[in-house]
């Protein structure tokens, strides 16, 4: 992020969940409580397709966020 003011660029700085202990960028974890709290606030909306920018939004971030698979190491086959 930039200084509104002055447009100095910022350290992003990252918030971790004290539950699983997941750390991302502050920016990441606020945008994903607008767009929650927009779809919250949209749920009775008559036109379901003014939703979808938003759904697609939080997907897409949820994606972002979620820890990336472990890789399966396979064991050392045994020298004949």
């Amino acid at each position: 992020m930039n200084c509104p003011l002055c447009g100095t660029a910022e350290p992003e700085r990252t918030i971790t969940c004290e539950h699983c202990g997941l750390t991302t960028a502050e920016a990441d974890w606020l945008k994903l409580h607008q767009l929650d709290y927009l779809l919250a606030e949209t749920a009775n909306w008559p036109y379901k397709a003014q939703r979808w920018f938003y759904e697609q939004q939080r997907d897409g971030l949820l994606a972002k966020l979620q820890p990336p698979e472990p890789v399966q190491a396979t064991p050392p086959q045994p020298l004949p």
